[in-house]
């Protein structure tokens, strides 16, 4: 009798209640790969699921449980062990992009499509490369919000979380001359200078109209961007925009009021585009072209993992990604 190999894996038994358990590792199909994980990152859904943050417009609800081993994990770094798909071959290194159907990142190993993986360069530092799958999240949606190829004068970011402080390295990098991040957490702020915003406004939820528009000294805003998923993010996103300016809704809508909008429509002059899941684009092109950015020094993605535990450290890890605490920007998981 061939005995099964096994490997750790995080299981979601109860609302925010994870266990790591002993698992036997899947075997990989024609065309899959099977993947030892090297490191892992915790994003805002995975919050959301994990803990039950219900938000109607989004399906987010209850789950059977327990859920599969490693869901709902989906960003992350890995070595392929074994390979069935004419893509790779064992031993390479990936970005893994699931395509929301083989979300297990939180375990020792995964199976997964070829689709759903990109190579990376062997000399890469995993954890340095982790950041990809979000900034090339963040790539598509700027090929939605500002489809032209040189940068603006002036753009706004609200809300400084991870995605909102990588808006702001890409919108540098773009070319757009000042960038402006807003947010209602004085801490969050002073990350956002440390990530290379020109400016930062502290407003409060109700701020909009003139108040909002004064955050950039008179000047127009060709681009503002909600990366907050709130509807105070996106009334300061549309009040911040200029007559013929462009708003940029990104990311988890957290109430109905906010319900994510795919678009665009206009308010006035104002144009806003909502923007779909980057996963599903043809050949996974965003996070190709964000891997390169990263690879090639033009974006430097390695500090917005802020916080690293070890796998059997998982629920910490979880709690802190939750809770924001202690200038959390992005918590990653490894494997080893």
């Amino acid at each position: 009798m061939v005995r099964k190999i096994t490997g750790r894996a995080a299981v979601l038994v109860a609302p925010g209640s994870v266990a790591v358990q002993e698992v036997a590792v899947p075997e990989p199909a024609d065309g899959e790969i099977l993947t030892r994980n090297l490191a892992a990152s915790i994003c805002h859904g995975d919050v959301c699921r994990i803990f039950e943050w219900r938000w109607p417009s989004l399906g987010f609800g209850a789950h059977p449980y327990p859920c599969l081993a490693g869901y709902p994990g989906h960003e992350g770094v890995a070595e392929i062990m074994v390979s069935r798909s004419p893509a790779f071959e064992a031993g390479q290194l990936v970005l893994t992009v699931s395509d929301g159907t083989y979300d297990r990142m939180f375990a020792d190993y995964q199976v997964l499509p070829g689709r759903c993986a990109l190579p990376v360069d062997p000399e890469q530092v995993p954890v340095h490369v982790l950041m990809a799958q979000q900034l090339g999240s963040v790539v598509h949606a700027l090929r939605r919000f500002w489809p032209w190829e040189e940068g603006g004068r002036t753009a706004v970011v609200v809300g400084t979380c991870s995605a909102g402080l990588l808006f702001v390295r890409m919108l540098k990098y773009l070319g757009f001359t000042r960038v402006v991040a807003v947010d209602r957490e004085p801490d969050r702020l002073a990350l956002a200078t440390n990530f290379g915003a020109d400016a930062t406004a502290l407003v409060t939820a109700d701020a909009r109209g003139e108040a909002v528009r004064a955050l950039t000294d008179g000047e127009n805003t060709d681009l503002a961007v909600d990366a907050s998923g709130t509807g105070w993010g996106r009334r300061i996103a549309l009040a911040a925009a200029s007559r013929d300016g462009q708003v940029g809704l990104y990311g988890a809508s957290k109430d109905d009021a906010a319900a994510v909008l795919r678009g665009p429509f206009h308010q006035g002059r104002v144009t806003a585009i909502g923007v779909d899941e980057a996963r599903r684009e043809p050949s996974l092109g965003p996070f190709a072209e964000a891997l390169r950015l990263i690879q090639d020094g033009h974006i430097t993605a390695r500090e917005h993992v802020t916080h690293l535990f070890e796998f059997e450290e998982i629920a910490e890890a979880l709690a802190i990604a939750r809770d924001r605490d202690d200038g959390v920007v992005k918590v990653g998981i490894t494997f080893d």
